[in-house]
């Protein structure tokens, strides 16, 4: 399974990343350059969880595309605008929203996802319910 973490800058997908394979995330991330996967097993089925840079290229729209889940990292800002970029370059991905501890309070704005066509994109706050939605 291939499960692609994007997002802003500073929006979590490097911490993100790590805790969806069990590790524990750097305590001061350096930013993602370049597309990183960390793998793991679980209940015996190979999965990448793939670390994407912020904004889409040519070598990462190409990635995208191969995702069964992609992950979109809430920053405290629309998401709109990604989803939908998301549904276009990857259209047979499943969606999830990850929130970090540091955006919990402006999840509010996350409500709209409930009406029209990102109704049923769950929203995580921990990597256990990330895993419930896989």
């Amino acid at each position: 399974m291939n499960i692609g973490v994007i997002g802003k800058r500073g929006s979590g997908k490097t911490t993100w990343a790590h805790r969806l394979v069990g590790l524990e995330p750097p305590a001061r991330p350096l930013g993602t350059a370049t597309l990183n996967y960390l793998a793991c097993a679980i209940d015996g089925q190979d999965v990448l969880v793939w670390d994407f840079p912020p904004g889409i290229c040519e070598h990462t729209k190409g990635v995208l595309n191969n995702m069964d889940w992609v992950a979109i990292c809430y920053d405290g800002d629309t998401i709109d605008h990604i989803a939908e970029a998301v549904h276009q370059l990857a259209p047979a991905a499943r969606l999830m929203v990850l929130v970090t501890s540091r955006h919990i309070g402006s999840v509010l704005h996350l409500c709209h996802l409930h009406n029209g066509p990102l109704a049923r994109v769950p929203v995580c706050l921990d990597p256990s319910q990330a895993w419930e939605c896989l």
